[in-house]
């Protein structure tokens, strides 16, 4: 994926969204320090949103080229990417995307964001058009740290596009 791909709108396009992924994880990482809640799931919510954008974006514009990218991946990428759809779209719906474990309940006793983990969906009974997605949630990305997987999705993402643009 190279510069001669990339139009002066796609540019322009590649560049807004690579800025909303920065400030939008930005911003959770300040709502964190807060202990905001409802500044953490606002600004998770955006940062999925600017997640779940981009690679779709990526996925349309360069498909064959974006697909062998994520191929090349040893972290699981295509995956995560799956597994953040589901919650994406979960989160729509209800703020239960978010979950503590109760190890960390016991370790801890007090907790931030930094110990939020990706609720347990395992009994969830998804909608036949999700399914794809629920299963790439539940083996990749369910119990791991929120703001751990959101960050890889982030860093692949953006690196995808500083790679467009050399």
């Amino acid at each position: 994926m190279g510069s001669d791909l990339l139009n002066v709108t796609s540019y322009a396009r590649m560049n807004a969204n690579k800025s909303c992924l920065i400030k939008r994880y930005k911003s959770l990482l300040k709502a964190v320090e807060k202990n905001d809640i409802e500044k953490v799931y606002r600004s998770t919510s955006e940062l999925l949103y600017w997640i779940i954008n981009t690679n779709d974006l990526l996925f349309a514009k360069f498909k064959k080229e974006y697909k062998e990218k994520i191929k090349e991946q040893k972290n699981n990428i295509e995956e995560i990417l799956l597994g953040l759809r589901f919650a994406f779209n979960a989160n729509k719906h209800n703020m239960n995307i978010f979950s503590l474990s109760y190890e960390n309940i016991r370790k801890f006793g007090t907790l931030t964001f930094n110990e939020w983990l990706w609720a347990d969906f395992s009994l969830y009974n998804p909608n036949p058009k999700q399914k794809k997605f629920y299963d790439a949630y539940i083996k990749s990305i369910q119990g791991d740290l929120i703001i751990g997987t959101l960050n890889i999705a982030k860093n692949f993402l953006i690196e995808q596009i500083n790679n467009l643009q050399k």
